[in-house]
């Protein structure tokens, strides 16, 4: 069975942490656009190259979904953003789709950011953090089953 997982969450919530290590263990593809745009630009928090950056995030969604499964990592805040994705892989052959939401308290998160090489501002924390509180990812936007970390 071909399937997607997609992790969920603000930055410091755990998700690479705890991604990374599943997607090599389950022999799936993975894809962070972080990742991608430190590639492209040097710098992971460099945007000024998004649609080239959706491009090639999408082709590797569908090369992994080809060879099984692909764990897609990313804040994912907004619903119109989880919909879409879950539209591609669904087109690129994903029959399972479940999404994983990492979903510390925000002081926890804010704590583990702090520590990280790449810092990100408190402010978009709270922003982030509000946005998925106040739309956090439903059955409704296409997704078979979600599992909430909360540590």
């Amino acid at each position: 069975m071909k399937q997607a997982i997609l992790g969920i969450g603000i930055p410091g919530s755990g998700k690479s942490t705890i991604l990374k290590p599943m997607a090599n263990q389950m022999g799936y593809g993975y894809v962070n656009r972080d990742d991608i745009r430190a590639e492209l630009t040097g710098d992971p928090a460099d945007h000024t190259r998004e649609a080239e950056v959706s491009q090639i995030a999408a082709a590797a969604t569908r090369d992994a979904l080809k060879q099984g499964g692909v764990v897609i990592d990313g804040t994912l805040s907004k619903r119109r953003d989880r919909a879409e994705t879950v539209k591609l892989c669904r087109q690129a052959g994903a029959e399972h789709i479940q999404a994983i939401w990492f979903d510390p308290p925000l002081e926890e998160s804010k704590r583990r950011n702090a520590g990280r090489g790449r810092v990100v501002p408190n402010e978009v924390l709270d922003k982030l953090y509000a946005r998925l509180i106040a739309n956090p990812p439903s059955l409704e936007e296409g997704f078979d089953d979600i599992e909430i970390h909360t540590e």
